[in-house]
């Protein structure tokens, strides 16, 4: 089945949820939500440390510079 057909099969099962059910899917995706916004600035942290450590640092002015430019300001 591809990805569009196993959509509709998803939203298929869930028009058949009790509300109860609905809630426990709610609390599974919130959780799993949670547990990858974690590893990810968990992964983030690390890689900055490891950054600092390595003395990948940028001053206050060399940052607002960068920030800037993207920025277009």
């Amino acid at each position: 089945m591809d990805l569009e057909g196993r959509k509709y099969h998803i939203i298929e099962q869930v028009m058949l949820l009790t509300e109860s059910e609905i809630d426990k899917v709610e609390v599974v995706l919130k959780n799993a939500s949670d547990s990858l916004i974690e590893q990810e600035l968990t992964a983030r942290a690390l890689e900055a440390e490891e950054d600092i450590k390595e003395g990948k640092v940028f001053t206050i002015e060399e940052a607002e510079a960068k920030l800037n430019q993207r920025f277009g300001v």
